[in-house]
């Protein structure tokens, strides 16, 4: 015998909580993580450090935490923006009166490396994170 639409219903409606609960608590738990690992990140940089292996004990064993930093440029003035990534001869850069993503990211890292200024209508944001990788014992 076919299942009831109320059946059915009930169930998914448990289902649908359930999934609710379980995005607030991986939403909370992704949130508690970036928080620990912006913390890492600084204590790190206060020490000097890029790269730490640290042995956590038998349960975890040793693990190496490695600072790592993604740098992506972003169009703030997209008119003063072509015109300036033309104006520097960044033609590249352009396709179709747009500006072209990877190609964008790509100068913005040379221009903040360099430490020359960036060009008017640009910007620019960092994520920044730390990659863990469990280590063989010795």
């Amino acid at each position: 015998m076919a299942e009831t639409i109320k059946t059915i219903g009930r169930r998914m409606v448990r289902k649908k909580a359930a999934m609710v609960k379980a995005k607030a608590a991986a939403e909370k738990a992704e949130k508690d993580y970036r928080d620990e690992e912006r913390a890492f990140w600084d204590r790190l940089d206060e020490e000097g450090d890029s790269t730490r292996t640290v042995d956590l004990g038998e349960d975890i064993g040793r693990v190496q935490f490695i600072k790592r930093e993604t740098i992506r440029g972003r169009v703030i003035d997209k008119d003063r923006a072509l015109a300036s990534l033309a104006e520097a001869g960044l033609d590249e850069a352009l396709v179709d009166r747009s500006v072209r993503q990877g190609v964008l990211n790509d100068y913005m890292r040379r221009w903040i490396r360099s430490g020359e200024n960036i060009p008017e209508g640009l910007d620019f944001g960092a994520t920044r994170y730390v990659t863990i990788t469990p280590k063989k014992a010795d």
